[in-house]
């Protein structure tokens, strides 16, 4: 199914789903949580979702409040001056 909105789809954790596998009969031969690891030096894997007030981050910009609530209505500005197609502002 499509989400309507930005925010991602809520997630459960490693464990939780490492339980659910060997509940339902699976066995886990090795498993790893990608969520805890960062390369040496490098970004954490969620970095692109946090907000960033830097105009230069345009992924991290978009989840500022004032993008947030700016973005709908660009979106149905675009709609009314027919420059997007009618139901973007609603994905």
């Amino acid at each position: 199914a499509i989400e309507v909105g930005d925010p991602p789809a809520p997630l459960c954790s490693a464990g939780a789903c490492e339980q659910a596998l060997t509940t339902l009969g699976f066995r886990l031969i090795e498993s790893q949580d990608c969520a805890s690891f960062s390369p040496e030096g490098g970004d954490p894997w969620y970095r692109p979702l946090t907000a960033s007030y830097n105009p230069m981050h345009w992924p991290r910009l978009q989840f500022t409040p004032p993008m947030r609530a700016g973005v709908p209505f660009l979106f149905r500005l675009g709609e009314r001056l027919r420059l997007l197609p009618a139901g973007a502002a609603k994905t």
